[in-house]
Order: C-alpha cells, then sequence, then structure tokens
C-alpha cells in the first residue's frame, strides 16, 4: 500500500514564499502552484496544511520554471524564524552543542521528511543529512542544501565570525550557482563527497549562545513536542496523487488503485464525492503535470509525450492540450492555432508538433 508518510503535515511557508516572491502574476502563480492541489486563495492562508507529496510538487515546479538554484534569491527560506519553533529551540539552547541535539532530535517535526544523524571523528561532529523518502535528484538536492543553510543560519547566530571554522560537504559535482551557496553557508564547501553534512570542530560545541534563554527554549521545545503528536492527514485524494505520481503511467485502473489503497471501490467513491472530485478528474491532473513537464523540458517530441501517456491517437493527445491549455483570444475575437496556442507561452518554444506522426 501507498506509505502514509508522504501525508505527514509540512510547511505552508514555501508554497507562501514562492508564490509571492516568484509569482508576479497570476499565470506565474498558476505555473507555480500547478499539481499541488493548492490554488492561489488557499496559499494565503495561514491554516492550510500541506503534505509532503504536496511541497515536492512545488519544488519540480520551482526547479523546472527557475532552475536547481532557484532558492538562493530567496533567503528568507533558511532563516531562523522560517525554522519556526525549531530555529526558536535550537538558537536559545544553552550552547553550540545542545542546539546540535536540538536540531537533530526534532528536525523531522520541523521540516517534514528530513532526517539529521551525528558522527564523531577526530576532533570533529558531523552532522549528516538524510531524506528519510524516496525523492528525485533536484528534490533531494533541494532539500540538502535547504537543510544545511538552515543549520548555518543557527550556528552564525552562536558562533558569529567562527563560522569560517565549519565545512560542508555534497554528495553531487559542482553545480553552477557553488559560489553563491558556499557564501550563503559561511564555510568552505567540498563536493563529490560520501555524505551530505556539515562537520563542527569539536572545540566549537561548548560555544555559548548569546542568544541563550532557559524559558523560551523550552516553550519552543514544548511546540515541537506537541506538534509530533499531531494525527497523520488521511486525505484520500493526497494518497492517490502520490501513487499516481510513482507509476510508470498514470492511467491506473480505478480497482487497482480502491484495493492499494486499501479500500472498496465504493468506498473510494464516496470518500472522493465528499472532496467534490473524481478518480478520472485526478488522472486527468497527473497527466496534464507530465505534460507540462516533459513540454518544458524539451528533450521529448509531441508524438512520444502522447506515447508516453498512453494515448492511441494523436489527435486524442492533441485535443487534451487544447483543454489543458486553453488558448487566449486574441484581439478581434481571433484565437492562435490548434497546436501553437495549446499551452502556455512559457512552454511553447519547446512544444514541437510531429506533422509525421502516425
Amino acid at each position: 500500500m501507498l506509505d502514509d508518510i508522504y501525508l505527514r503535515p509540512s510547511q505552508i511557508g514555501y508554497f507562501q514564499l514562492a508564490a509571492h516572491r516568484f509569482g508576479a502574476t497570476r499565470s506565474q502563480r498558476e505555473l507555480i502552484l500547478d499539481g499541488t492541489g493548492v490554488d492561489a486563495m488557499e496559499v494565503d492562508d495561514p491554516q492550510t496544511e500541506i503534505s509532503f507529496f504536496q511541497l515536492t510538487r512545488l519544488i519540480d515546479n520551482m526547479n523546472r520554471i527557475y532552475g536547481e538554484g532557484w532558492f538562493l534569491g530567496a533567503p528568507e527560506l533558511w532563516t531562523v524564524a522560517s525554522l519556526r519553533p525549531l530555529g526558536v529551540a535550537a538558537i536559545t539552547a544553552p550552547n553550540l552543542g545542545a542546539a546540535v541535539d536540538v536540531v537533530v532530535q526534532h528536525i523531522p517535526t520541523g521540516m517534514t521528511q528530513q532526517r539529521l544523524s551525528l558522527q564523531q571523528q577526530s576532533g570533529a561532529t558531523v552532522v549528516r543529512h538524510t531524506v528519510a523518502t524516496p525523492t528525485t535528484e533536484g528534490e533531494h538536492k533541494f532539500f540538502a542544501y535547504s537543510v544545511l543553510l538552515g543549520l548555518s543560519t543557527i550556528f552564525e547566530g552562536i558562533l558569529g565570525a567562527e563560522m569560517s571554522a565549519l565545512s560542508f560537504e555534497f554528495i553531487w559535482s559542482e553545480p553552477p550557482y557553488a559560489a553563491e551557496l558556499e557564501k550563503a553557508l559561511g564555510g568552505s564547501v567540498r563536493w563529490g563527497a560520501a555524505v551530505n553534512a556539515v562537520i563542527v570542530p569539536q572545540r566549537l560545541l561548548a560555544m555559548r549562545s548569546p542568544l541563550a534563554d532557559s524559558a523560551l527554549h523550552w516553550v519552543a521545545l514544548d511546540c515541537l513536542v506537541e506538534a509530533r503528536r499531531r494525527p497523520m492527514s488521511e486525505g484520500v485524494k493526497e494518497r492517490i496523487e502520490r501513487l499516481l505520481s510513482r507509476l510508470d503511467s498514470p492511467r491506473a485502473r480505478f480497482d487497482d488503485t480502491a484495493r492499494e489503497l486499501g479500500l472498496s471501490q465504493r468506498t473510494l467513491t464516496r470518500r472522493l464525492a465528499r472532496l467534490g472530485v473524481t478518480f478520472r478528474e485526478l488522472v486527468d491532473a497527473e497527466l496534464k503535470f507530465r505534460t507540462r513537464r516533459w513540454l518544458d523540458d524539451g528533450t521529448l517530441s509531441h508524438a512520444e509525450i502522447a506515447e508516453r501517456l498512453g494515448f492511441s491517437e494523436m489527435t486524442s493527445f492533441n485535443r487534451a492540450c487544447r483543454r489543458w491549455f486553453p488558448t487566449p483570444t486574441r484581439p478581434g475575437g481571433q484565437t492562435g492555432s490548434a497546436l501553437s496556442g495549446a499551452i502556455p507561452p512559457a512552454l511553447n518554444r519547446s512544444f514541437r508538433p510531429q506533422t509525421n506522426a502516425a
């Protein structure tokens, strides 16, 4: 069955930041939020909760539209305030060693599916980062960079000028934005390492935090403990969306999906009806998401996309594109051609219809 861990609540802050900082227009916001199940109205509601699956969809969209290093233009993502109780509990701890213990123990609560572990080396403590569930490389990079940037912000508040003594390691090869990332981290960076980690000299762990506050520290810890007790989301819609996203073909059978979720077909139909959505609409949304992603990537032809999505005829795929990406009406009531107008201008550069498709 689909792992319910994908449904644990995640912070809405990423959605709000992405929508406001990068979504200057309505069309930009729609591209950013596409396939997440969150609309422009909901993203401004502080009570909105999102699942880990929805968060990864947002990251996929941002990476596709703006490139992997987009987060470096949004430093609000890794401030102490953005980490909420986790950041407050760490920065108000008595010393750096206590702050490290806080983030290692409580990061799964503050940042969904993120894990930290400690390894002792000669004269240093290594704080290693992993993601608890399978992710794409782009998603994995975002989480690793974001978590270690968050740690660097906490550590800088305690260490000050001693930040330069820290070193960071990443498993990937050096990206084009490496210099900018190293500057944001505040320490030296090594690429092609065995693990993603920050290495802290042992002598620094006893350094007292200038923001140490026993009362505030324990209040923040209580908030983290209480948040951990919150039940998992039981949204069947999100479970289906995650299942469809993991399949080679999103054209899943309804009866197979119900069986995978451990529900009868009647129960699944009833639950979806209460949510105002149908199984067919969820499959259609996944088809649209993959089409947009592949068109923007530009590595697959029109015919290849249609084949991967299970369309038996090109005309059916063309009709679906016109429905998913309506053609804007031009002055005088005219519209563009059926194919060139089937997708937004931001994606049109990679849309190459195949005139000789069978």
